[in-house]
């Protein structure tokens, strides 16, 4: 595993390698499972649907994600995003959905060569 590529791509690796006790086996599996995670597709379906709580609930899961694993700019738009929904200002939320999207595409592409 690459720990600077991940901390290129803004990860808080220290954050992230306290709240897995410096495991760095646990650290791999966490982000292994991030890259089978389906919430970003959920977005995308429910946005092509015009669906805003379906697009609430998939944001709201890549922003707990996101915490948890230390991606703050994710975790930024995603909150926003929920935030705009939570507030019925659904068409700015659908708007950010391209950059949650390009952000999620970016951490996991990182994320698979971080760890070849």
């Amino acid at each position: 595993m690459d720990s600077r590529m991940l901390e290129g791509l803004g990860i808080d690796l220290d954050g992230l390698m306290e709240r897995v006790m410096s495991s760095t086996s646990l650290l791999e599996r966490l982000l292994r499972a991030y890259l089978e995670d389906k919430s970003a597709d959920k977005l995308t379906q429910a946005v092509e649907q015009g669906d805003a709580d379906a697009a609430l609930m998939a944001s709201h899961s890549l922003k707990g994600l996101s915490a948890n694993l230390g991606f703050t700019k994710l975790h930024e738009l995603t909150g926003t995003q929920c935030s705009l929904f939570r507030a019925g200002m659904t068409a700015e939320a659908f708007g950010l959905t391209a950059q949650v999207l390009a952000e999620d595409r970016r951490l996991k592409e990182g994320i698979r060569h971080a760890l070849q």
